[in-house]
């Protein structure tokens, strides 16, 4: 199967995971999977850096543990929410492109 089918059909299969899950899933296995997947982005990201596996693993723990704060009390402050939200935001909307743009690996 060529790289471009593959995506496809990884794209289609989590599509599909993901919108069963935000339409029919329980908030708690919603939070779960939200959760699950921050995992895998920050060790996709941490990857796309090229960091050593250490600092990876490091990466991925504290995003896994900051996720898991943030699940476990999600709804209890909705102008926190909206205030962490929107710095994520402005975060990967302003910094990770400039960043990007001059260079920045991440590597020191």
């Amino acid at each position: 199967m060529g790289q471009t089918k593959q995506r496809m059909l990884t794209a289609l299969v989590m599509l599909t995971v993901v919108g069963a899950a935000l339409f029919l899933a329980p908030p708690w296995l919603w939070a779960l999977l939200v959760v699950a997947l921050a995992g895998v982005a920050s060790r996709e990201w941490a990857n796309l850096c090229h960091w050593p596996a250490r600092m990876v693993g490091a990466f991925v723990a504290l995003m896994l543990l900051l996720a898991t704060g943030l699940a476990l009390r999600a709804g209890h402050d909705a102008w926190l929410d909206a205030t962490l939200i929107a710095a994520a935001v402005l975060f990967w909307a302003l910094v990770v492109p400039m960043a990007l743009r001059k260079g920045w690996s991440g590597r020191g």
